[in-house]
């Protein structure tokens, strides 16, 4: 009697042996991928290279804030933003969609436009975040070492006059290649933007995508790439006005992007009219004998123009800057979890094993 006790007290013991052995194994093997997926995801970008943040906005409740930025304005929405700074911007911090990218000024500029679509690692996604940089100096090598590196100039005639009251302005935007350092071989670069914006001072008057540059190759022997552009738009009171031109490229081949804007500036004034001239009246001679002179008719003079206005640069109020720090996610407490049931895995073996050792 006392064997068969004996020898079904062992079986109890091992059957619960294994039953806590298995809970303790199971769920150190769950715990295992929870720490893989709750470990905190990879820095994100920088300003680049010496450069230092002045200003961070974010997209809130519809609108464009930032708290102490007292030199940097941003307006428009999560997928189209403009931004004017007091000071020359090196490089920016974009975030959209679940990517941050830094993105260098190729010069530098104190306004700028960026569309969600610029990132184009964010498959879509809208802008939430951009950090302005400032200082380090001018970029120093316009290349980086990139096969993909390129310079952007453009021109821009006197605006001229049309039907109802637009002015239309043309130039020519032209595209040099940099030669890649070392003796790596020139490869096809595409442009993926070229957006063309027409300020007057400080306002954003025409914006427009360069059809005939979006989505141009410039193939391996290709030294430059030119493309005339033609816009028209409302001057409304302005006179004289500056005409930007942002481009990115990506390697036509593999589509690696570079994250630069290459800008350019041309200026222009609306064409003057031309002054009409008045050809001088014959004097009429008086025959003797005769009644008075008929009088010549008093030529009649065109009114003078008025004077070309000047640009009124009104820059709106900035906003401030939030502190740019983006913390990680707080992982949940699964590892405090886990080792406390494996702990009371072991305790209650323990115990059983003494209970059945007295039995």
């Amino acid at each position: 009697m006392y064997t068969r006790k004996r020898s079904e007290s062992s079986r109890t013991r091992a059957r619960i042996y294994s039953l806590s052995l298995g809970t303790a194994l199971a769920l150190f093997a769950f715990g295992v991928p929870t720490l893989a997926e709750s470990s905190p995801p990879a820095a994100t970008e920088g300003c680049p290279g010496t450069t230092s943040l002045i200003a961070t906005f974010a997209f809130d409740s519809g609108s464009w804030t930032s708290s102490g930025a007292d030199s940097v304005v941003v307006s428009g929405d999560s997928m189209l933003a403009h931004w004017w700074s007091a000071t020359a911007i090196t490089g920016l911090v974009i975030t959209a969609g679940s990517v941050t990218h830094n993105y260098v000024s190729d010069p530098l500029e104190t306004a700028g436009t960026i569309a969600a679509s610029d990132v184009k690692d964010a498959d879509g996604g809208a802008l939430s975040k951009i950090g302005f940089c400032s200082g380090g100096g001018s970029v120093p090598n316009p290349s980086s070492g990139s096969k993909i590196s390129v310079g952007v100039t453009k021109t821009a005639q006197c605006a001229t006059p049309g039907t109802g009251g637009n002015v239309t302005v043309s130039g020519l935007i032209t595209i040099v290649r940099h030669s890649p350092p070392g003796d790596q071989p020139s490869v096809g670069i595409r442009v993926r933007v070229a957006r063309d914006t027409v300020y007057a001072g400080a306002s954003i008057v025409s914006q427009t995508s360069v059809g005939a540059l979006v989505g141009a190759v410039m193939q391996p022997s290709d030294a430059s790439l030119a493309v005339p552009y033609s816009v028209t738009f409302a001057p409304g009171s302005s006179m004289g006005f500056s005409n930007q031109i942002q481009v990115m490229v990506e390697e036509a081949a593999t589509g690696l992007d570079r994250h630069k804007y290459y800008n350019a500036r041309a200026d222009f004034r609306i064409c003057a009219v031309p002054t009409q001239s008045v050809s001088p009246v014959p004097t009429q001679s008086v025959s003797p004998g005769t009644g008075s002179p008929t009088p010549s008719p008093t030529p009649k003079v065109p009114a003078s123009h008025s004077p070309e206005q000047s640009v009124q640069a009104g820059r709106g109020t900035p906003a401030g800057v939030p502190n740019t720090a983006t913390g990680a996610p707080a992982d949940g407490p699964w590892v405090p979890f886990s080792a406390l049931v494996f702990l009371a895995s072991l305790v209650a073996l323990f115990v059983l094993n003494v209970r059945a050792r007295r039995a």
